[in-house]
């Protein structure tokens, strides 16, 4: 019933921790006409739910229309996301395409998620996602990954995710 679909592995990131070694082989993405097959086929399968992740999914350019696509033809879609990129402008734009649901990956507080997503500011442009997408109505979700040298501040981010109205908080071991 449930799918996570990897839409590139690209990113705009540098993780320490990359499990889909993001941005280390040359290879040629998966077209929107395949992705439309493989929605086809899974929702005849009994698909429901499907998870756009990556890499880091908003640096497809056809993102919107590959939403699109999946919540028209019923199923419940989301992106899992660093939220570099998701500006509130970007968010309206992929809220109208259908989106209604996204998981921003928050790995502790600002220092620590910055070190740890190897680019300066990366924790608050995250943050600053989720906060805009609560704002235009989405159902918000942030995971965290626990590692020993984040373990300390996972719960100073739920309660910050708490004060901020989070729909959901995860917890992945890392």
């Amino acid at each position: 019933e449930e799918v996570d679909l990897c839409v590139t592995l690209k990113c705009n990131l540098k993780c320490s921790f990359c499990s889909v070694c993001a941005n280390d082989t040359v290879y040629e993405e998966l077209s929107f006409g395949q992705i439309k097959n493989f929605i086809d086929q899974a929702k005849v399968l009994g698909m429901k739910h499907l998870h756009l992740t990556g890499g880091e999914p908003t640096l497809r350019k056809d993102l919107e229309q590959i939403i699109e696509y999946s919540t028209k033809n019923k199923i419940e879609t989301r992106i899992i996301s660093n939220g570099y990129l998701l500006t509130k402008k970007r968010l309206l734009s992929l809220q109208k395409a259908g989106l209604s649901n996204i998981m921003i990956s928050i790995d502790g507080l600002e220092m620590t998620h910055d070190q740890m997503r190897g680019i300066p500011g990366s924790w608050e442009k995250a943050f600053d996602s989720v906060l805009s997408a609560k704002e235009i109505g989405m159902r918000t979700r942030i995971s965290a990954v626990a590692f020993r040298s984040n373990m300390h501040e996972i719960s100073d981010l739920i309660k910050l995710a708490d004060e901020n109205e989070v729909d959901i908080f995860s917890i992945f071991l890392g």
